[in-house]
């Protein structure tokens, strides 16, 4: 049966002048919604397969966006709850073009910041599998992060565990250690509006500001403006982002001064370079006791000033 798809997509779209494509077995075409370019692929066994949707300026957007999969695919509607209707495959396209408006229309919305965070784990896998990010397993044996405090992060047989200090179950699990080091973490309110940054961007030391930026509570923020004033010359900071009930995100990296032993600029009078080093260590989940995943990412050297 024949579909009159341009005629329908102009319905929904902007027409951009890019060139359709009719390839092998399928069909490509360019379309402009809002300040999304869409690129629509539809295969000849359409309509018993729905149309492919990218967005093709995705990498554009310095944004996390929901229901977005690798390359940009717009994960737009489940076939589990579709009712399939083959002898009408122009008001399934139609259908389609609907659900696809209405996901991009709830983007950079309060809708999309909490379902973003809810469901965390899964889109930060999608991205970082994009990311060409390297996973390393570690056992934490931390419960949720209250106050800003030093622990000890210990390698032992090649795998990662963290411990509060003074931790009797080092000894059991990690008695051969010889490797650790300090470790902070900067737990944010339970109620902000943060969401854990895109690792498919540059991590910088503006991301972690922006982060903390008026999402410590007062006690928090007094024993961590009183650390910022003690020297040290390179130390790992953990934000403990809380992003649903009971689930939270550490996030962090190791940072080095390279003109000033001042862990963070926290006025205007001293001027301040730190360096991100290459070494990101992120902790997806926490669990009490249980078995959570480390993602070390590569970053690129930089020295920028904090502002």
């Amino acid at each position: 049966m024949y579909v009159r798809k341009k005629e329908i997509f102009q319905i929904y779209f902007d027409e951009i002048p890019l060139e359709s494509l009719e390839l092998e077995d399928k069909e490509c075409y360019f379309y402009q919604y809002k300040k999304f370019t869409l690129k629509i692929i539809i295969s000849n066994d359409f309509p018993h397969s729905l149309p492919e949707i990218y967005l093709s300026n995705y990498m554009d957007f310095n944004k996390w966006y929901s229901h977005v999969g690798s390359e940009g695919k717009l994960c737009y509607i489940s076939e589990d709850n579709l009712i399939w209707d083959f002898n009408n495959p122009s008001g399934l396209l139609k259908d389609c073009c609907e659900k696809v408006k209405e996901l991009l229309d709830s983007w950079d919305t309060p809708k999309m910041t909490e379902e973003l965070r809810k469901e965390f784990l899964s889109y930060w896998y999608i991205s970082c599998l994009k990311s060409k990010t390297k996973y390393i397993e570690i056992r934490s044996y931390l419960s949720r992060v209250s106050t800003f405090e030093k622990y000890e992060l210990v390698l032992s047989n090649q795998k990662f565990h963290l411990f509060n200090y003074g931790s009797q179950l080092k000894g059991s699990v990690a008695p051969h250690s010889k490797k650790s080091r300090d470790v902070y973490i900067l737990p944010l309110k339970d109620s902000n509006p943060v969401i854990p940054p895109n690792p498919l961007n540059e991590l910088t030391e503006a991301t972690f500001k922006k982060m903390i930026t008026g999402n410590l509570s007062s006690g928090v923020r007094r024993r961590f403006q009183k650390w910022c004033k003690t020297k040290r010359k390179s130390f790992v900071l953990i934000l403990s982002l809380p992003i649903s009930d009971n689930d939270y995100v550490l996030f962090g990296a190791l940072f080095e001064s390279r003109t000033s032993k001042y862990p963070f600029k926290i006025d205007n009078k001293v001027p301040q370079k730190i360096k991100i080093e290459k070494k990101l260590v992120l902790r997806l989940k926490n669990q009490k006791m249980g078995v959570s995943i480390l993602l070390q990412y590569i970053l690129q050297d930089s020295t920028r000033s904090i502002e």
